[in-house]
Formats: C-alpha cells, structure tokens, sequence
C-alpha cells in the first residue's frame, strides 16, 4: 500500500496537509513521520554512550528557550522527576481551607498558567471531585425492619450493579426545607432553608473517619479487616438560632425574618465492646469543640422563637434521627468492604431556652427550673444532693396529652402540681439523659451568676432583683468591676464572647482582681472561697476524660458540690438558685458515671455549633451566590460542610506542610534558596 494512502488511512489528511503531531496518532508518527530522526537520535545516543531521555528533554528545553516559549522553565522539574503537580483533592483541600471562592481560585490558576506554572488542577476538576466529598456520596445500609434488610442508599457518584435495590436518589443538592416537608394542617411559614439528609450525612462523615478508625483498631490489636467488629459510634447535635443577620440582607429578603437556624453534629467517639464486656475507645475526637469537627446539616434564615418554622426545620431531622435510634448502619468505605456502626445520639448542643421551647417544657422563670429533673425553686434549696436525673420523652408526651384533654376537669392550680413543668407536646424525640448538660453555655451561666454575686458584693447590697432604690449601686458597681477587669486583662469585658468571659474571671490568676474592689476584707474572703469551691467543680464538667484525668475528685463530686450549694446558702443568703447552678450541683457525676452517657460532659458542649454562627456570617457575605436566597444558602451549606470534611482537612495539612516556592510555586525549596531568585544569587 502506497504511503500517501496509509498515510490517509491512519490520519485522515494527506501529507501535504500534515496536522500537528500533538493530534496525529503516536503509532503513525513513531512509524513515519519521525522515523527517520528517531533513529538518528538512537544512533548517536549509542555511538556517543548519552542517555537518550537525557538528550530530548535538552533539545526540548533547548529549543523553548530560543523561541523564548515561558515553558521552558517547567521542563526543569520535569527533566528531574520533580512532579509536583497537586491532585484535584489536594487543590480543593486548599481552596477550602483558605476559605478561597471558586472566582479566586480560578483567576490564580489562570495567572499560574500563563507562566507556564501547572501546579493547580482546572476549576472544572474541582467541580467534579467536589461531589464526591459531599453526604450524597456513599453507599451504606441501614439494618432495620422498616427499610427492610439490606436496602443500598446510593448516588450517581457511587455506580451500583443493576440488580441492587436502590434507594432514589436526590442528587448533589440540598433538600429545600419548604418542598420536603408540607403539611396541609399547616399554612408554610415564613422561612428558606436548605439542609442534608440526616443519614447520608452521617454515613458520609464515617466513611471519612475510616482511616483514623482502622489506626485504633490496629493499635489495640484489632483486624481492620474484619466485617464482624461492631463500633458503637457517639454523635452529638443540636440546633442554635442566630439573631441580626440584616447587615447582609438584599431586596429578595425584604419579607424574610432578620434571623438564621442552624443544626450541626459531630462525632465524639467510636468505641467497641470487647467479649469481657468492657468498652474499648476506637477513636476519640481531639477537637470535640472545634469549628471544623462540628459538621453543618441544616441552614436557614428562620425565627427559632415561631413554633412553626421550629417544627419545619426540626420535624424532619428528628424523625431521621430517632429512625437511626440504636440502629446498626452499614458504611462501604472502600471497595467491597463495608464498616459496621451502631449510632448513640446526644442532643446537647442547644441552650436552655430552645431546649424547653422545644421540649414542650415551661419558660426558664417557671417553678420548675431543671430540664433534666422535676425539682422546683423551693425543693432545689431545700432538698440539696437528693435529686437525679427523671424526666423523659414519653413521660412529657403524656403530660401535654393530658394537660390538653384535662379529663378530669381539674383546676388550673392542680393542673400546674400535675404538669411538672410541661406546657405543650415536645418537638425533640430525647429522653433527658440524651441531652446531659452543655458545659459552654454552663460556663456562661454561672459567670453571670459569680459576676452578680460580686457585684452586689461591691456595691454593699443584698437584694438579689434590681429594684428601683439598689439599681444605680449596682450599676455603678459594674462600671468600676468592667473598667478593673479590662485594666488588668486588656479586654473590654462587654465586647467579650460570653464564653470567654467566663474563662477569664474563672482564672485563678484574675479572681484578686475581680474581688479586689469589695471593701469588706471578710466578704472578700468568702467571695475568693467560693470560687474556689466552683473551680474544684468546673475541671471535672469541663474535661472530656474526667475518669482518667481526675479520679479521685469525681468521685467526691456531688459531696463537693453540696458543699458549695451550703455555703453559697449560708453566706449569700439573699441569690436566687439559677438553672445551671442546679445541674451543676446535682447531675453532673451522675451524667459522667451513667451507662447510657458518654463518660463527659465538656465533650458534648456546643461551642462548635456556637463558632459555626461565625462561619455562616462570613460564607454567606463572601461565598454565596447573591440575589437568589435559597442558592446563596446551598452555597453556604456544601461550603461548610467542605470546611469540616476531616478528609479534606487531613490533605491541607500534609499539603502545607511541602516546601513550596512563593516565586518558582515548585517543592523541595522557598524563596530564598530558589534559583530563579535574582536578589538571592546577587548578594
């Protein structure tokens, strides 16, 4: 066959039209169009003893730098194996983690590229890895009855056989709050929201979790292999309302509540029951508080305080989540291996106020003033050390059910001795045990109380209320304790977080300051001893391992604590007993020492979620999309959700980690040492 011919078979085009060899078909070029000139370069390199690899890649870089082509230098890194092109996952780990927007990265990645820099991959690589971070994106099995044994949750990301039952699937993006849930009893509030699928979510973060998983078990002798191994898996959640969002307000929210509803989860730990019944820890959170361990399932722009929009944004989670209630949830994490996993849920990331609006509980200025028990102001004082903790879902339901019926037509005063505190059927399905005590807002709590404590201490008063003839000393007195406080710590104590604050005057190296304006030395004292007592207290409600950290004090706890409720009883007669004062006193080691618990309390604190508030602010100003109120939100829900993606947050570190010039963008070397540095070579 003449060549021209083969030539037109091969190629399409006749010699004379010849294409770039770029396009040309490598077996065609290889051999016949450069034939000849291969051979060539194999006779010289063998006359000669050269690498030939060695010889083309010089006459490459060779030939770039004549016709000055910037690709030149990219050649170099090449020519000496040095590949240090970043993967997809690696480029969209650092773009999260430096809470870059896509339009950032993608001007930088063009910049780069006109240089003849190929270190980042394209925007659209980004776009497609993405998905495969977000909760759509896992398989998993929930064992239960209702589903049906065996039941595969599934993705487009995830392809499955054909012959596999498969759950529909709703694709990459977030369920709109107003589609999912409509209820014809109900007219739609007045909300927009975005949120995941609750189990999908979990599922996902698990998968991600693997690796560290498989550390635990090979570090306690266990086969990571093995598909029978049962992890109990802890995962606490909770939801927090956020006021005054209008300072990023547009034309289409006009009609919009100035307020955001948030509900985020994070998993704590994940242990496994050995064959002598005792519980070993798999894997333990170092971060249970963090930002980035706290993961986002649920943003809104919603009041909490209506009864209607709480019931859109919560109804449906709470249904997935009481469905996944002690149920065995089955994780493919790599190829065909699937991870077992029993879920125990903790509702304690909520405050007091959204724990009784939603819990179908009385205002916190009711008679009964625990959410956990059923102790009113009077018995609090009266019957110190006695109480435990009581009060459950069902109990509640069946007060609100009776409370509404009253079958008995009893009074209004017989229906408050027999509502123990219940005003109406509770949102949240959890027992009092599963919510236990959040030690932030614990924190919060008793700084206002202690602050009171001196301020009234300072001014001479002791009357607890601020009446009309006490208030200017007590005010006064606050003026000269804030202006004490910020000289001795720097800080405006009224632009402090309230966490922080509570930190601060719990500082043992601060409580002179804070006492030292109150003149009589004796109340001083008292005051300095009461702190102390409370500091003996607060370690133990604050650690996350209180049983290995402090032993010995927890097992003295509640003696010490109700000696601290007695002091505080004979020498401040005049307090009122706050809510948290109560927990603190009376179910603290009992929440620690309990079975159904975590073995923690300052685990199980909603700082995170309360950090989280930050995160939103800041995505939804910078991130989302504008003008298009429920886009703007799904951008700040898979934003965030990326943010606190451990895998994610696992590449970024070992990605900064590499020494990267700031002038070449090539590893191995900084700036100084680069030698393309001309400042650097001169001097």
């Amino acid at each position: 066959m003449p060549v021209d011919e083969t030539n037109k078979r091969q190629t399409g085009v006749f010699v004379d039209d010849k294409m770039p060899l770029f396009s040309a078909k490598r077996k065609y070029v290889k051999q016949y169009r450069l034939k000849s000139i291969l051979a060539d370069v194999s006779k010289f390199c063998s006359e000669h003893k050269e690498n030939k690899t060695d010889v083309l890649f010089f006459m490459l870089r060779q030939h770039l730098e004549d016709v000055n082509d910037n690709r030149a230098p990219s050649i170099d890194s090449l020519w000496a194996g040095n590949i240090d092109n970043l993967s997809p996952s690696q480029c969209l780990a650092l773009r999260v983690d430096t809470l870059q927007s896509k339009g950032n990265y993608r001007a930088q990645y063009y910049f780069l590229k006109e240089k003849g820099c190929h270190i980042f991959c394209s925007p659209h690589q980004l776009d497609m890895v993405e998905k495969e971070f977000l909760p759509q994106s896992v398989r998993f099995t929930v064992e239960s009855e209702f589903f049906g044994h065996g039941d595969l949750y599934h993705t487009p990301a995830k392809p499955v056989h054909s012959t596999e039952h498969l759950k529909p699937s709703t694709g990459f993006e977030p369920i709109d709050l107003t589609e999912c849930l409509l209820l014809p009893e109900f007219p739609t509030p007045n909300l927009k929201g975005v949120r995941y699928n609750y189990p999908e979510a979990i599922a996902k973060t698990l998968e991600e979790l693997d690796p560290l998983i498989q550390e635990g078990l090979s570090r306690n002798n266990l086969d990571p292999n093995d598909p029978n191994i049962l992890l109990k898996t802890y995962i606490k959640d909770g939801a927090d309302g956020m006021g005054d969002v209008s300072v990023y307000w547009e034309k289409s929210q006009c009609a919009l509540p100035d307020k955001a509803f948030r509900f985020a989860f994070a998993v704590i730990k994940v242990t496994t029951i050995m064959p002598n019944g005792s519980e070993l820890i798999i894997f333990e959170e170092e971060k249970p508080n963090s930002i980035r361990t706290n993961r986002p399932l649920l943003e809104a722009i919603a009041d909490e305080n209506h009864k209607s929009s709480c019931i859109f944004c919560m109804y449906p989670i709470e249904q997935e989540r009481n469905f996944l209630k002690g149920k065995i949830i089955r994780v493919n994490v790599r190829k065909e291996f699937w991870r077992r996993h029993e879920i125990k849920f903790f509702n304690s990331m909520i405050d007091e106020k959204f724990d009784r609006a939603e819990s179908g509980l009385a205002g916190s200025g009711s008679r009964f003033l625990c959410t956990l028990c059923t102790a009113t102001r009077e018995e609090a004082k009266s019957m110190l050390g006695t109480f435990k903790i009581t009060r459950t879902y069902t109990d509640t339901q069946r007060i609100a059910e009776y409370i509404q019926c009253n079958p008995d037509k009893l009074s209004s005063n017989e229906l408050d001795k027999v509502s123990l505190g219940v005003k109406s059927a509770p949102i949240i399905f959890a027992d009092a045990i599963e919510k236990g005590i959040d030690a932030t807002h614990s924190d919060i709590n008793m700084s206002s109380f202690f602050k009171k404590i001196i301020l009234r201490e300072i001014a001479g008063v002791s009357f607890w209320e601020l009446k009309q003839d006490i208030k200017p000393l007590v005010c006064a007195a606050e003026i000269k304790f804030d202006n004490v406080m910020r000289a001795a710590t720097g800080i405006n104590p009224a632009l402090m977080m309230p966490g922080n604050y509570a930190r601060t005057l719990f500082d043992e190296k601060n409580e002179h300051v804070a006492v030292s304006l109150i003149s009589d030395s004796s109340r001083r004292q008292l005051v300095l001893e009461i702190l102390r007592k409370f500091r003996t207290l607060r370690k133990i409600y604050r650690s996350r391992s209180p049983r290995e950290e402090y032993p010995d004090d927890l097992k003295n706890y509640k003696e010490n604590a109700v000696s601290m409720g007695r002091f505080l009883l004979e020498h401040f007669s005049y307090i009122e007993w706050p809510n948290y004062l109560h927990k603190v006193i009376e179910h603290v080691q009992e929440f620690i020492e309990d079975e159904r618990g975590p073995g923690s309390v300052g685990s199980l604190s909603g700082e995170g979620n309360e950090g989280g508030n930050k995160v939103f602010r800041y995505f939804r100003k910078q991130l989302s999309r504008k003008g298009d109120v429920i886009g703007g939100l799904r951008d700040v829900l898979q934003l965030h959700w990326l943010y606190s993606s451990k895998a994610l947050i696992m590449l970024s570190n070992t990605t900064h980690k590499q020494n990267r010039c700031s002038l070449c963008y090539s590893l191995g070397h900084k700036r100084p040492s680069c030698p393309n540095n001309v400042e650097a070579s001169d001097n």
